[in-house]
């Protein structure tokens, strides 16, 4: 089954990219993400039901990073990646 990449998901894989960039943990990352979406070929069941109708959610292998995707009959679509630090708000600056 193939694995298709939706824009926002392409979106949240740069902005979460780049959110790691500073923590140098950028590439482990988002070849963790890349590797499990990409499981998806040969198990595309293998995420539990998501809490968007029609989706399912897989975590990836090693930073557990949110995979939102839907099952089609000939391919896989990711639609979204969520990963838990990138999504919060930034912290505010200190002030002393």
């Amino acid at each position: 089954m193939k694995v298709r990449w939706t824009p926002q998901a392409f979106q949240d894989l740069k902005r979460i990219s780049d959110y790691l960039f500073v923590h140098h943990l950028r590439l482990r990352v988002v070849k963790d993400i890349y590797d499990s979406a990409m499981s998806l070929r040969r198990h595309p069941w293998s995420g539990p039901l998501g809490s968007e109708p029609g989706t399912r959610e897989l975590l990836s292998a090693r930073y557990q990073n949110k995979i939102v995707y839907e099952v089609h009959s000939s391919a896989v679509h990711i639609l979204h990646i969520r990963h838990p630090g990138a999504d919060q708000p930034a912290p505010p600056p200190n002030v002393m």
